[in-house]
């Protein structure tokens, strides 16, 4: 369950490695990226049905594949995430650019390195989110 939930390895002020981040317990990357991605496609204008559902009948498929959802710390205080998915589904867009959807948050946080994580995992998945809308609309 500790590899569902890793999202980052911090590094010192001499390049050595210092931990693994976590999620917080009770999410995994899975589902953040879930979460991500369905706010995209409500804010592009989709609507979201859950598989199962009577709704489903009938309705496109789409299917996220995560690449890269990991993020780093160098010299201890510039702080970094890159997010890439493939998004495959029977739906009618024709952007090639959801087979590799890419975005690279950076943060620089001096003071408070513990704050740094929490603060750019926040940051980069509503970035992510705006690159998301940019191709589905």
């Amino acid at each position: 369950m500790l590899k569902r939930r890793s999202i980052g390895r911090n590094y010192g002020h001499y390049g050595g490695a210092e931990a693994v981040v976590f999620l917080p317990e009770g999410k995994t990357v899975a589902g953040v990226v879930r979460d991500v991605v369905e706010n995209a496609l409500r804010g592009a204008g989709y609507r979201i049905v859950d598989p199962g559902s009577a709704e489903s009948s009938g309705a496109l498929k789409l299917k996220a594949i995560i690449n890269d959802y990991w993020g780093w710390s160098a010299a201890g205080s510039r702080f970094r995430q890159n997010i890439q998915l493939s998004l495959l589904g029977d739906w009618p867009l024709e952007n090639e650019y959801l087979d590799r959807v890419r975005s690279q948050t950076t943060i620089e946080n001096f003071w408070f390195p513990k704050d740094s994580w929490k603060a750019l995992f926040e940051k980069s998945n509503p970035d992510f989110r705006v690159k998301l809308n940019e191709l589905l609309c």
